[in-house]
């Protein structure tokens, strides 16, 4: 079950401000936003088009989802003006390795809508990373994300995931 969008957290929104520059560190403030939402019953961290750092895990709460700006199918969200209109996740935690802390956890009843996850360090070499997703329970779902360079795409198998749903998931894996 989808959370309502009664309960709607924006990241780049105050007290969280997210810089979505891909330069500046979000984990922090996404992370602020998805517990803000697990604290008050549940909702919706919404990232604007942008390109957000990430150097840990974004653990989302159960009840929570965490949703970028398109639920279907997208590109690289990059246009002529060089802005991102995608909520694009750049993962840098784990490098070469496959047993450092995953890009984002969902935990059970939570979900992820609407992103595109990029590696920014996988170009001409390919670099070992651990999961992009990794559900941590029943009742996680995926939606619309694209990821065109993980190392290890999802994990719904370290953990037991019964009742989940993987949606128009685009990309490829380089393990």
């Amino acid at each position: 079950r989808r959370p309502a969008a009664t309960n709607l957290y924006v990241v780049t929104a105050s007290p969280w401000n997210a810089h979505g520059n891909g330069v500046g560190d979000d984990t922090a403030a996404i992370q602020g936003a998805l517990n803000a939402a697990a604290t008050y019953g549940g909702g919706i961290v919404y990232l604007p088009g942008g390109r957000y750092h990430l150097t840990n895990t974004l653990d989302v709460p159960g009840g929570v989802e965490l949703r970028g700006t398109r639920e279907m199918r997208g590109g690289c969200g990059i246009w002529p003006d060089g802005k991102s209109k995608a909520s694009v996740l750049e993962p840098y935690e784990g490098q070469d390795t496959t047993n450092g802390p995953v890009a984002i956890a969902l935990e059970a009843n939570s979900g992820l809508v609407g992103v595109n996850i990029n590696y920014e360090t996988q170009n001409t070499n390919c670099h070992a990373f651990p999961a992009a997703i990794q559900g941590r329970g029943a009742n996680v779902y995926v939606i619309g994300v694209n990821c065109p360079n993980a190392f290890y795409y999802v994990d719904f198998d370290t953990y037991t995931c019964s009742n989940h749903l993987i949606y128009m998931v685009d990309g490829w894996t380089m393990n």
